[in-house]
């Protein structure tokens, strides 16, 4: 759940009180929304857009407030039938194997965990993507954890629509699946001794990151190139700016070069102060 828009509602209605008369529920139910004990219902998000739009004009989207498992299901239900809905599900955090190095999570917020990002996994549970949940999952002891289950294989042959993609997953989300379809793929120059990967190759056409900005949406070879780079060189700031639409993936590319230290210390500048150190960067280039 988006908390900003949860608080500008509040703000809105004056107390707590009052945002629950609103809702038709109990005060004590909107303070745990509010806290990010539990999310909100499709039903109080759109009572919240419409409140929000009505009273002061502010438009947000109703689906932004909810979780991502309800926001999930409302989008699949307009899918074609033969196409394969991005499950969101729960699975024990035992299944999930890691290869991911454990990050440092002292300089992480504190938001409660239902409020993060749910993890990526493929058919085989392998983690591709958001492995600070995982860990932060691991580090509290909790069983169970969210989980985007994906397949790559479904992937590769166009099973999942481009746009629903887009939809569902962040820049570096999808670079992610980019990164972990390729390791899939295999070698694909010179001999191909290993069966899979000369089976995955005799069915799978075309050049390997061109494909990679097709199937994920893209739209061309650099600007997936460009995202890739920023999610295996990026410090954990400069992908949040991308993802965010703080920052391109043009201008974000350039920022890789510096360790991940200096790419923190740029990004606490003002938004001019970045675009003239990109630039300066370009021109060096």
């Amino acid at each position: 759940m988006e908390n900003n828009f949860f608080e500008i509602f509040i703000r809105h209605c004056g107390t707590v009180e009052k945002a629950a008369k609103i809702l038709g529920t109990s005060h004590q139910n909107v303070s745990s929304m509010r806290n990010g004990r539990t999310w909100v219902k499709s039903g109080f998000a759109r009572k919240i857009a419409r409140y929000l739009w009505e009273k002061s004009k502010y438009k947000i989207n109703p689906l932004d407030l909810i979780s991502p498992l309800e926001r999930n299901e409302l989008k699949s239900l307009s899918l074609p039938f033969e196409h394969h809905p991005i499950k969101l599900i729960n699975v024990s955090i035992n299944h999930v194997k890691c290869n991911f190095l454990i990050p440092d999570l002292s300089n992480n917020d504190q938001r409660p965990l239902n409020q993060l990002r749910p993890i990526l996994i493929d058919e085989n549970y392998q983690l591709i993507a958001n492995s600070i949940t995982y860990f932060l999952y691991l580090q509290q002891q909790k069983k169970t954890i969210p989980a985007w289950k994906i397949s790559l294989a479904d992937l590769l042959i166009r099973k999942y629509p481009t746009t629903l993609l887009v939809q569902t997953f962040l820049i570096c989300e999808r670079a992610s699946i980019g990164i972990a379809a390729k390791k899939y793929l295999g070698n694909r120059q010179g001999p191909r001794f290993h069966k899979s990967f000369r089976r995955n190759f005799d069915e799978i056409k075309g050049r390997t990151d061109e494909m990679m900005a097709s199937l994920l949406g893209f739209g061309c070879k650099d600007g997936y190139r460009q995202a890739e780079k920023i999610q295996l060189l990026g410090s954990t700031e400069l992908v949040k700016a991308v993802d965010e639409g703080k920052l391109r993936t043009s201008a974000a590319a350039l920022l890789t070069r510096f360790t991940h230290r200096k790419q923190q210390k740029i990004l606490t500048h003002d938004k001019k102060e970045i675009s003239s150190f990109i630039y300066q960067t370009k021109k060096r280039k």
